[in-house]
């Protein structure tokens, strides 16, 4: 009986029929939505009780944050969209000038790190050349930003449209939260100690000042915090998968409390990106067998197989990328090796708006896959 009930909730083909008020079921949805924020928790309480085995593994959590799912997350939907001709319709459908648009993206970063090239080529020992590739950092810092928070804003949404408990004021409400605590405050975290504010630098200084400003940064996410339990609270809102997302983005300001750098990869960048990649393969691996959704279990893991090879590619491109005789970052870093010529700096221009053109195509796409989706997931 046991068996036969386990092949009734995965399909004799080899699907899973997703569970009521569920993305796909409450063990799915724990290991590869809030998985990431879970063992982001464990790392830090292993941190805290001072076990020497903590350090390892964090370093062993970044290495694969950063090896096995960065790369797979950037090309994740434009993957879904090249290879499944019924989302690109619906992408076109979404926004018609999709082609355009993303034309315009391309145009635009070759124009911007082109045009640092050209400046360089100019007047080498000029920082006119820096000029374009803060521009290119600052586009992709607000754009970044817009992008992490309403990831977690629409998972919320999609939890609350399956219980049935969405309304315009919990949208707004929920915007504010997921942006705050998923992008504003860890971006001013950052910044307190010197970090990724390379294009900032030149206009406003260094901004380590705003470590003095700490307790006022967690004293405003104390209290937004408080009032999101409140309000849920209040409206009996509460359901695990929604108390779940609430603690994830909780969780992003308070780790990285103790160590800005390591717990913004480990509770910001590694739930995101598993998040992507597994929304995206449940997407591409769906389908309608008599008015129900099923998601195949063996198209599902292949995508995953072959996200995380893409993730490995773009981790080995980064580093031979290295040995062209210097970095320009999308965030709008530049470390050039001494001596570089002209035809050396093109090459590293070349291949950051590459990157570049990778990044701002993800924050677009996803837009278009995940929008007016209520029929979706």
């Amino acid at each position: 009986m046991r068996l036969i009930g386990s092949l009734k909730y995965f399909g004799e083909t080899g699907s899973i029929k997703p569970q009521k008020g569920w993305i796909l079921s409450p063990l799915y949805d724990v290991i590869f939505i809030f998985g990431g924020s879970i063992a982001a928790l464990l790392i830090l309480t292993l941190k805290e009780m001072g076990n020497s085995a903590s350090t390892d593994l964090s370093i062993l959590t970044l290495f694969v944050v950063s090896f096995a799912l960065n790369g797979g997350h950037m090309v994740a939907g434009l993957s879904l969209l090249i290879f499944n001709r019924e989302e690109r319709a619906r992408a076109k459908r979404v926004e018609p000038r999709i082609y355009k648009q993303c034309l315009a993206i391309i145009l635009v970063c070759l124009a911007l790190f082109g045009g640092s090239a050209i400046l360089f080529s100019q007047a080498s020992d000029s920082d006119a050349f820096r000029f374009p590739i803060r521009i290119a950092g600052f586009l992709y810092f607000l754009w970044n930003g817009w992008h992490f928070g309403m990831q977690q804003f629409g998972l919320l949404q999609i939890y609350r449209k399956k219980h049935g408990i969405t309304t315009n004021i919990d949208r707004h409400f929920d915007r504010v939260q997921c942006l705050l605590f998923v992008s504003i405050i860890p971006s001013l975290l950052l910044f307190s100690i010197g970090r990724r504010d390379d294009f900032f630098e030149s206009y406003f200084g260094n901004l380590e000042v705003l470590n003095s400003h700490r307790t006022e940064i967690f004293f405003v996410a104390i209290v937004m915090a408080c009032l999101a339990i409140a309000r849920v609270s209040y409206k009996k809102h509460w359901r695990w998968p929604i108390a779940l997302c609430y603690a994830g983005i909780f969780l992003i300001p308070f780790a990285m409390s103790f160590n800005p750098v390591l717990f913004i990869f480990l509770a910001a960048f590694g739930p995101h990106y598993l998040q992507e990649i597994f929304l995206i393969t449940v997407i591409g691996s769906s389908e309608d067998s008599d008015g129900q959704r099923l998601v195949k279990k063996s198209v599902m893991f292949f995508g995953f197989v072959v996200l995380i090879a893409a993730s490995i590619g773009f981790y080995i491109a980064l580093e031979l990328a290295k040995s062209a005789g210097g970095h320009l970052g999308i965030h709008g870093s530049i470390r050039l090796d001494s001596g570089l010529d002209m035809l050396g700096f093109w090459t590293v221009a070349g291949i950051a708006s590459v990157f570049a053109i990778f990044n701002f195509f993800h924050f677009y796409l996803d837009r278009l896959i995940f929008a007016k989706r209520a029929d979706l997931l």
